[in-house]
């Protein structure tokens, strides 16, 4: 009926520009008492699943089945277009950007999600027209740029809200507005508006006698803008030439006005101080709670920028309401209150992260902790507390780190940094752990850099003192660090440093090939009287190492003699007290792995320690450490 008594014309034009396949679509529908028209634009990049035509169809298929005009239903419509691109993202996300216009032919809503456009005309003026949901719009909301700046801002694809996201979609909802007859709607996708200005849609619109005119002069405008590469495009134009008029409107208008005169006198005697201050204090805590429970929500799910936002709206009604504060209603203020204040510790906590003031960071997140125990002794029950903790600790250990950092103590900075990153990784805080992860590769390539200069410095005392091959091995070592923090840490000062080292191994060989075999002997006899030295002090790793060089330079000269003398002596200092003492760790060993098979914890403890004193009493250091390790490790499994 109400079709039947208006007149609306629709065209379009869609085109996929450079590309072989259009990304957009466009479908719509006029039936009795409702029309629906639904533009889509394909924002993903698989080209097999066609995501805009199977949006708009979801669309469409919902109108057919419950057809009407309302926010409701328009919201209703295009959620289960956003849940049929969940179901078919199986093997890559498809994501939509889409406007639906909905009508009664007397009256028209919209709502949109991304950047695909609507525009309402009315005497040649825009009217009407959607809002991106993207950070360049938000930007100019705001002030930050001008309006006209968000067609070529950088941010204008980067959205907030579309069909297909993860986690909670809010698409943008316009109120009913009423019609009049020469009203033109035009709908169009982002390979328009990125072309196409507010002044030329105008210019294609003034003079035009139909839709199709307003299509083909936008298209124009498209293909004349000499891009290189032209997108997809869709035009679409509804011309409202009259619109539907009930035949009983006047006797309905009277009666109405009369009802109206009634109501009014009814209204101004009902109207007292009393009713005002009890609405406003209902709609003052629905806005108090709504935003609470908005706020603990985004918390749940990590947004916590919004969920500050959310707790500061939630605060600012609770200021307004008026209670009695014997009054029960009055205890959820006061828990507003708390909130409130946690999510000013939160916001202080995550701008001192962001600015890299970790302490700060830390001391915030603590407060954070403190009122979540607040909280949960008012049975609040809080499921984000966990969270909070580990980002605590994660600011302790960056902090830390950081401190080790200006000491110049890079292993235990990297350790701190490993065990920051680990905690973000832990409850999936992508930034959080980056940071970290980039921190502990600058430390341990500084800590490579550093060992690297003690190994270098070794050498250059050795070749002072005449000692040419432990300065070739010193040099050899401290390359290696070197390369390691270039190659695997990406520490470009090591680059010079190693092709400064080159030139002093080059030196050392040169010094240990043109010794002659009286130096060589010279520098052996040295190297075996340090060894007696160090046998004498009981340091048994430092007299086998020093037989063995000697062993190396007795062999330049071709004494065998000499050499099978430092191999007995060598073999000498492993059967002496070092190799009683590693007997008796063995023994502990055995012992400490006996009671760890009744899980008789504290005497294998006990037998551990034995064992690493034993071990460093033989001068066997990388054993003692790794026992040390065993031992710290049962330790904290205990105590946990």
């Amino acid at each position: 009926m109400r079709k039947e008594n208006s007149v609306f014309r629709t065209k379009f034009i869609s085109e996929p520009g450079c590309y072989i396949k259009n990304q957009d679509y466009f479908a719509f529908v006029e039936l009795e008492d409702y029309a629906c028209y639904c533009i889509a634009d394909g924002i993903d990049e698989d080209l097999n699943r066609e995501s805009a035509k199977l949006a708009v169809t979801s669309v469409i298929t919902a109108f057919h089945e419950n057809p009407g005009c309302s926010k409701r239903l328009a919201k209703h419509y295009m959620q289960e277009a956003h849940n049929e691109l969940h179901r078919e993202s199986k093997e890559a996300r498809l994501e939509v950007s889409m406007v639906i216009l909905l009508t009664d032919y007397k009256k028209a809503l919209w709502i949109s999600a991304g950047n695909t456009r609507l525009f309402g005309i009315r005497h040649g003026n825009i009217k009407w027209k959607t809002k991106d949901t993207s950070l360049s719009q938000g930007m100019a909301d705001k002030g930050d740029i001008p309006l006209d700046q968000i067609e070529s801002h950088e941010e204008r694809h980067n959205l907030y809200c579309y069909l297909g996201q993860s986690g909670r979609f809010q698409p943008v909802t316009y109120k009913k507005r009423k019609l009049e007859d020469g009203d033109i709607f035009v709908l169009y996708t982002r390979g328009v508006w990125e072309s196409v200005g507010d002044a030329e849609l105008l210019d294609a619109i003034e003079g035009a006698s139909d839709p199709e005119s307003v299509c083909t002069g936008l298209e124009e405008v498209i293909l004349s803008s000499q891009q290189d590469i032209v997108e997809n495009y869709t035009i679409v134009s509804i011309f409202i030439d009259k619109i539907y008029r009930n035949p009983r409107a006047g006797k309905q208008k009277k009666y109405m006005k009369i009802a109206m005169a009634v109501f009014g006198i009814v209204f101004v005697l009902l109207l007292t101080w009393g009713v005002v201050r009890y609405n406003q204090n209902k709609s003052n805590l629905e806005t108090m709670n709504k935003s609470l429970a908005n706020a603990v929500d985004y918390m749940e799910e990590d947004s916590y920028e919004t969920a500050i936002e959310e707790f500061k709206k939630a605060y600012t009604a609770s200021e307004k309401v008026k209670l009695r504060k014997s009054s029960k209603k009055y205890k959820k203020i006061e828990l507003v209150d708390l909130y409130y204040k946690m999510s000013l510790n939160l916001e202080e906590a995550r701008t001192a992260f962001q600015e890299g003031e970790y302490k700060k960071s830390y001391n915030k997140y603590g407060a954070v902790v403190e009122k979540i125990e607040a909280l949960k002794k008012q049975e609040e029950k809080i499921t984000f507390g966990a969270d909070i903790e580990m980002l605590e600790k994660y600011a302790y250990e960056m902090q830390q780190a950081e401190t080790a950092m200006e000491e110049k103590n890079y292993k235990v900075a990297a350790k701190g940094y490993g065990e920051a990153a680990s905690l973000a990784d832990s409850i999936d805080a992508t930034t959080e752990k980056n940071t970290a992860e980039e921190k502990a590769k600058n430390a341990n390539g500084s800590l490579a850099v550093k060992n690297g200069d003690e190994s270098k410095a070794e050498g250059e005392a050795k070749m002072k003192e005449g000692e040419y091959q432990k300065a070739l091995n010193s040099f050899q070592t401290a390359r290696n660090f070197y390369t390691s923090a270039k190659d695997d840490y990406g520490n470009q000062e090591a680059a010079d440093r190693i092709t400064e080292l080159d030139i002093r191994i080059e030196d050392a060989n040169n010094k240990v090939e043109k010794q002659t075999a009286e130096e060589l002997e010279n520098e052996a006899e040295k190297y075996e009287q340090a060894a007696a030295d160090a046998l004498a002090n009981g340091d048994y790793d430092t007299a086998q190492e020093n037989y063995d060089m000697a062993k190396k330079l007795y062999k330049q000269t071709g004494n065998t003699d000499m050499m099978a003398q430092m191999d007995t002596k060598a073999s000498e200092t492993e059967s002496g007290p070092a190799s009683e003492a590693s007997e008796k760790a063995l023994a502990a060993l055995l012992s400490a792995a006996e009671y760890l098979a009744r899980a008789d914890y504290g005497h294998a403890l006990a037998n551990f320690d034995d064992a690493r004193k034993y071990y460093e009493e033989a001068g066997m250091t990388s054993e003692s450490n790794r026992v040390n390790n065993i031992i710290t490790q049962m330790s904290g499994m205990i105590s946990g």
